[in-house]
């Protein structure tokens, strides 16, 4: 049984042990890698974009010259469904596959990580939503990379949609056997990606750092410090990348920051309480948003809500360290230009939505979404968040946001 540490810089554990293949020759040590867990694979893949820029040919042409067995599923959509993954459990289970293999993006990988969780498991696989799997009955997941977003591929944990409710439920599960064991990333595989998907995927990385960046552990500096790093990376190579989509460096340090920004690194002893993302997924559920729609509207909403006397500090950090403001400047003009900073940024330069209007959310279902910080593993981690939510403070923020 694995102890459960605190999450401050008192005690905690961290393991990362994806192993990460990066570059133009990642997939030269796909097949060594698969068959290290074995020769028989279920290949995970969303809409068919593997295909146009031809990664799906080269990924099945290894499989086939290492004699790798290989069925398959694909149609993933954003915000993976329960159904597909029950679906893929069974062709994995009848193929008695030993590795799962997606090809794409966060909801594809979590589709893989639901189905490895779900492959020994006999009972209801959504009575696996909500819980920390610490046993390693669970089939490995290897992954290659190609929409830089949700960090799933160095992450423990996924997220699901079950789309046998009305409306749909947005959960998940994690644990350490849940994380990849080894993860492929060549940037040229993003050089197709489209403005709007490089942005919302862009959006996701910078919440993640958000969420570990905005805490009350004054103690954790150097995960504060790394945060800005990724956050300074973030704005200076977006812009290229959306000028010149092929330009190797700039995808390559968007990738990188993936990764980076939720595995781990700098939430360990640096409580998270994934503020911004819960209010998010009941606008997920509701209305089958993009993620990074949503996080690009409630993020400088949540971050005017949640500006106090006593925490100004972080928003300075945050205008001198990241948007090279001047430090002489008050605590209290350096929080409101940091705000300002991070709303240009999303809204004029990754071009996201400005409010829930845009989104098609409609102005009665506030109350009810903000219910979700009524329930008990909400109330849990809100406790120690940088601000603590409840469903006032929830139904104040949306209605900042719409």
């Amino acid at each position: 049984m694995i102890q459960k540490y605190k999450q401050n810089m008192d005690e905690f554990m961290i393991q990362v042990p994806t192993q990460i293949f990066f570059g133009k020759t990642a997939l030269n040590d796909l097949a060594e890698s698969i068959k290290q867990f074995g020769d028989r694979v279920i290949l995970v893949y969303g809409g068919g974009s593997i295909k146009k820029i031809g990664l799906y040919d080269q990924v099945i042409k290894i499989l086939d010259e290492s004699g790798i067995f290989h069925c398959e599923i694909g149609g993933v959509q954003p915000n993976p469904r329960v159904s597909l993954i029950e679906e893929a459990i069974q062709i994995a289970r009848e193929n008695k596959v030993d590795v799962v293999l997606p090809v794409g993006g966060g909801s594809v990988i979590d589709t893989a990580k639901g189905i490895a969780g779900g492959y020994y498991y006999e009972g209801n696989f959504w009575d696996l939503a909500g819980k920390n799997i610490t046993h390693d009955h669970v089939l490995p997941v290897i992954t290659i990379l190609t929409l830089p977003a949700t960090g799933s591929e160095m992450a423990t944990g996924c997220t699901l949609v079950n789309d046998h409710v009305t409306p749909h439920i947005k959960m998940g599960f994690h644990g350490p056997y849940i994380r990849p064991r080894v993860s492929f990333e060549n940037p040229e595989y993003t050089y197709s990606l489209s403005k709007k998907q490089t942005a919302s995927g862009v959006m996701d990385i910078m919440s993640h750092i958000f969420e570990s960046y905005f805490s009350n552990e004054k103690r954790a500096y150097m995960q504060a410090r790394t945060a800005e790093g990724m956050l300074r990376t973030l704005i200076k190579y977006t812009p290229i990348a959306f000028a010149e989509p092929d330009n190797y460096e700039a995808r390559a340090n968007i990738m990188y920051c993936s990764s980076w920004g939720n595995n781990g690194l700098i939430v360990k002893g640096n409580f998270v309480s994934w503020s911004v993302h819960g209010l998010e997924n009941p606008i997920n559920e509701r209305y089958n948003t993009v993620h990074g729609d949503g996080l690009a509207v409630l993020t400088p909403a949540w971050m005017r809500w949640a500006k106090k006397p006593e925490n100004l500090y972080r928003y300075a950090d945050l205008a001198v360290n990241v948007f090279g403001l001047d430090k002489n400047l008050p605590e209290e003009e350096l929080a409101d230009l940091a705000i300002e900073k991070v709303q240009d940024f999303i809204q004029n330069v990754l071009g996201l939505p400005k409010n829930l209007r845009e989104l098609g959310v409609q102005k009665e279902d506030i109350p009810k979404m903000a219910q979700v910080f009524s329930l008990p593993g909400k109330i849990e981690y809100q406790s120690e968040a940088f601000v603590p939510i409840s469903v006032d403070g929830a139904i104040e923020i949306y209605n900042m946001a719409y």
